[in-house]
């Protein structure tokens, strides 16, 4: 399996992240292993300053940057939580950030980036209609591009998840037997194959998309890099239409499977998560546990973490999951 990080790169991250960002927790809920007739670990990222993981690759990117790379600042695209990430990083390491969101993008997410200091730039249909102008942006303005996928500290940092992850499993004396992830450009479920072959650990991982934005699971079962019109889910977090150079390899061959789940049963998945662990979170938080459900109860393994990413739903969208049935 192709890496196009190192392992030193997650450790490194780790270190530089650490003075900013304390551990979130991993939990177990009995009455949540009770509904899906296996022991479910929560990794709750949804419990970070931002709301959502995409801090840790905020702060591993921008805590590398150098003086005058600082003092320009740093631009990216983004559909809410990476560029609130960066928005929040700029504010405590003091850099300018500027982000780039779709004419549709969540209101809540473009005002919680605001914020923090971001200026905001309204730009583009789609998530790569945002990109496209983020790239010619940072090339106009001599200031650092941020990816949210294709760039290595970004990368980096989201491994950090799941080397937290697998140290406090041991603390709590058990140890994960699958993972499942929702995927958007990649950069968690990359993170996690880095550290799982770093510790020579043969744990499967599995992707689930939302069907309405499924371009890496149609990508993944034709075993190349494809392209879709459909983009617009509850799941807005990991909403894309393309794949990414810097994942797409890594995903392909080293997830076990992947799944793709309706708008409902992503639904679903938020109510269930408010009702047994009392923790709301947004769509793209919910795709990884509604992907565990489509596997058949009997079948399930034992010890899944599922890593919620983000809690910062928009009310709109929330009104819409309360109404799907």
């Amino acid at each position: 399996m192709r890496l196009p990080l190192r392992y030193e790169d997650v450790l490194e991250a780790a270190e530089r992240i650490k003075p900013f960002l304390p551990e979130t927790p991993l939990r177990n809920y009995p009455a949540l292993d009770q509904a899906l007739g296996c022991t479910v670990l929560i990794k709750h990222e949804n419990h970070q300053p931002t709301g959502a993981f995409k801090i840790r690759n905020a702060l591993s990117a921008m805590t590398r940057l150098d003086v005058d790379q600082r003092r320009a600042g740093v631009v990216a695209a983004t559909r809410g939580n990476h560029g609130l990430g960066l928005a929040y990083a700029g504010h405590l390491l003091r850099i300018p950030v500027t982000i780039c969101v779709p004419l549709n993008n969540s209101p809540t997410k473009n005002e919680a980036i605001q914020s923090w200091g971001a200026e905001i730039i309204r730009v583009g249909d789609d998530f790569s209609e945002a990109i496209d102008f983020s790239i010619e942006y940072a090339d106009q303005h001599r200031c650092t591009l941020i990816h949210s996928t294709n760039n290595v500290d970004v990368l980096a940092g989201a491994a950090t998840i799941t080397l937290e992850a697998l140290a406090q499993s041991q603390r709590l004396n058990q140890p994960i037997g699958s993972i499942y992830l929702a995927v958007g450009g990649g950069s968690q479920a990359v993170g996690a194959l880095t550290v799982l072959k770093a510790h020579q650990l043969p744990i499967p991982v599995y992707g689930v998309q939302a069907a309405q934005a499924p371009t890496l699971y149609d990508s993944f079962h034709a075993g190349k890099p494809l392209k879709s019109g459909l983009s617009e889910t509850i799941a807005d977090g990991i909403a894309t239409n393309c794949t990414f150079d810097w994942t797409f390899d890594t995903l392909n061959e080293g997830l076990e499977d992947m799944y793709k789940v309706s708008e409902a049963e992503i639904a679903d998945a938020v109510r269930l998560l408010v009702s047994k662990t009392h923790n709301l979170v947004e769509g793209a938080a919910a795709v990884g546990l509604a992907g565990l459900r489509q596997t058949p109860a009997g079948c399930r393994p034992n010890a899944v973490m599922i890593v919620l990413t983000g809690g910062n739903i928009d009310w709109q969208v929330l009104r819409k999951i309360v109404n799907i049935d």
